[in-house]
């Protein structure tokens, strides 16, 4: 009798054929998995710290340059301003500047209604721009920058104008009712510019009529070599609505004559503040204290300690519920301003 070779494979031999596939596809899923959840990870930590990187050079930054007056620090102040010439109320609110509280914040805002920051337009809510409840809000004043602002001649009008001729109004970027101040080092007073510096027979003078300001006079004299011209700063920092709907840390900014509102960086949750106040006036600080702590002299206030919580957009494991990336970064900044 003839036997016939078998061919091919076995049922046996199929099945574990398969099994052995199926552990090496189940292997592959796995691998593929795990780099795309390693991936998510990457990512989600390299957006929360770059958003944590704009957020702490921005922040910091304007509070080391909080207080500044020039070389007037802690001498006369004079607010020349005639308010009822503007009309927005956030600038209104800018302009009731009075030499003092310069670095200020609102402890665990849940209400705006009745505080300064009402009449900035800020209010707490769930809307795009909205102050998220709970929150901290941080206000910097003082002079910014303004190149080509040194003072070359000043006329103290006599009976008519006070006036100014500076290096390049250009270069500083001023225009016809532009909020500024003009400081030596005896005085520092806030003022209107009621000319077009930029062209004509004006151009780098600036004029102090008494059309958008109390009185055409300034107080002090500023014909000395160490006279300067600078722009008026406010910034206030808030956790607030973003585009999007996530929480942002929002920059709301006060300069020249308008106040303008940028949404600075996505995905931070939560800003807390603590003021490091230096009460016995030797240089270093006694004690940090939450905004509005009775007994707190915002004058003495010489270093910020601000905490910010940041999340990351989306779920780094799509298996595993909404798991976002989570951090908190804190810092402690000098306002060096105030730094003897």
């Amino acid at each position: 009798m003839k036997h016939i070779r078998q061919s091919g494979l076995s049922l046996v031999e199929l099945m574990i054929a398969l099994a052995l596939s199926a552990l090496l596809i189940a292997g592959v899923i796995q691998i593929f998995n795990s780099n795309k959840t390693a991936f998510r990870v990457q990512d989600a930590f390299a957006r929360v710290q770059e958003n944590g990187r704009i957020t702490s050079e921005v922040v910091s930054r304007e509070i080391r340059s909080a207080a500044y007056l020039g070389c007037a620090k802690g001498l006369s102040f004079t607010n020349n301003v005639d308010v009822s010439k503007f009309s927005l109320t956030a600038v209104k609110q800018a302009l009731a500047f009075d030499g003092g509280n310069m670095v200020e914040a609102f402890n665990d805002v849940s209400n705006t209604t009745g505080t300064d920051l009402a009449n900035y337009g800020l209010v707490v809510g769930t809307a795009s721009g909205n102050i998220v409840s709970g929150t901290d809000v941080l206000i910097l004043r003082g002079a910014g920058p303004c190149e080509g602002g040194k003072v070359v001649s000043y006329n103290s009008g006599g009976g008519g104008t006070a006036q100014f001729k500076i290096e390049d109004a250009t270069a500083c970027g001023l225009s016809q009712n532009d909020i500024v101040l003009v400081t030596n080092c005896q005085n520092s007073e806030m003022f209107a510019i009621s000319n077009n510096p930029l062209s004509g027979g004006t151009k780098d003078t600036i004029a102090h009529a008494d059309n958008v300001n109390n009185s055409s006079k300034l107080s002090g004299n500023y014909s000395d070599d160490d006279s300067y011209l600078m722009k008026y700063r406010e910034n206030i920092f808030y956790i607030g609505v973003g585009a999007s709907g996530r929480n942002a840390l929002f920059q709301m900014q006060f300069s020249g004559q308008k106040v303008e509102t940028f949404e600075l960086a996505e995905g931070v949750d939560d800003l807390q503040v603590l003021m490091g106040e230096d009460s016995d006036e030797d240089g270093t600080v006694n004690r940090y204290l939450e905004p509005g702590t009775t007994g707190l002299d915002n004058e003495k206030v010489v270093s910020v300690k601000t905490s910010f919580t940041l999340s990351s957009e989306n779920s780094v494991d799509q298996g595993a519920g909404n798991q976002v990336v989570q951090t908190s970064l804190q810092s402690i900044t000098t306002v060096r301003n105030r730094v003897k």
